[in-house]
């Protein structure tokens, strides 16, 4: 059963040499559920900043948006924070998402 654990990129997941491509995922990941939630997709920023042990995926929105993604109480920021971070937990990393200041 040894190709039960391999990822959907087939590559497997042996040691650091395959972090950088999760980085990226973590990052595509956070896009794509972004971009379903905002109104204007186009722009939305996504970069990642290794800080550590930790990954922090910063995410910046159109100011119209940024309501939209925080949510009613902070519930649709947490949701894509538990998401990614459920993510990242699979790959035995920690990541986390900020909204990026400017």
């Amino acid at each position: 059963m040894a190709g039960a654990s391999d990822g959907a990129g087939g590559a497997g997941e042996v040691g650091g040499a395959d972090r950088g491509a999760t980085v990226d995922q973590f990052a595509d990941l956070t896009r794509h559920i972004i971009e379903r939630i905002v109104s204007v997709p186009q722009a939305v920023t996504v970069r990642t900043i290794p800080r550590g042990r930790s990954t922090i995926v910063e995410i910046q929105v159109d100011d119209a948006d940024k309501g939209k993604l925080i949510g009613k109480g902070g519930r649709n920021i947490d949701a894509v924070r538990a998401v990614v971070r459920a993510a990242g937990l699979r790959a035995h990393q920690r990541v986390q998402v900020e909204l990026a200041r400017h």
